[in-house]
């Protein structure tokens, strides 16, 4: 038979072989299996975006250890770019359609920035709330928190 595979999310551990590994351990594991004899070993994103690591087979010890542990964040980090991506374009096109003065000045990581009449706060943070938390469909709720003030300090 089949050795078992077990995959416990919400303990964040996983059993391959009767071991069991940490989750951090599950996106090495993965990629010490994938990259076998690759000669461009890649990663993607939630979304299907590609990284490509060429060093990960590099001779340098040093070269090849961060080729890996970009590998093992990208998939996560990747994700996350892509949501805020996706909420940017879904918030502009909603402002767009809205008729509001509200623009998108500024993103900051997982942060967008925005300029808004005093009149138009509450309606706008509203309508970017809505937009951001819908920007992706995952087995988690996507929560966007809203602050206004009349700088970045007052408004976090």
């Amino acid at each position: 038979g089949h050795p078992a595979v077990f995959f416990d999310i919400a303990a964040r551990r996983f059993h391959l072989f009767g071991l069991t590994f940490a989750a951090q351990d599950m996106w090495l594991l993965f990629f010490v299996i994938t990259g076998v004899g690759f000669s461009l070993f890649f990663v993607t994103s939630l979304f299907g975006r590609r990284r490509y690591f060429p060093s990960i087979k590099d001779r340098n010890f040093s070269v090849r250890s961060r080729a890996e542990r970009e590998a093992i964040n990208m998939p996560i980090q990747g994700t996350a770019s892509d949501i805020v991506k996706i909420a940017m374009l879904k918030v502009h096109s909603a402002l767009k359609a809205s008729g509001l003065k509200t623009q998108m000045i500024m993103q900051v990581h997982d942060e967008l920035l925005f300029e808004a009449p005093e009149s138009e706060v509450k309606k706008a943070g509203e309508l970017i709330k809505r937009e951001m938390e819908a920007a992706a469909e995952l087995d988690v709720p996507l929560v966007a928190d809203i602050g206004s003030g009349y700088n970045w300090m007052d408004a976090k």
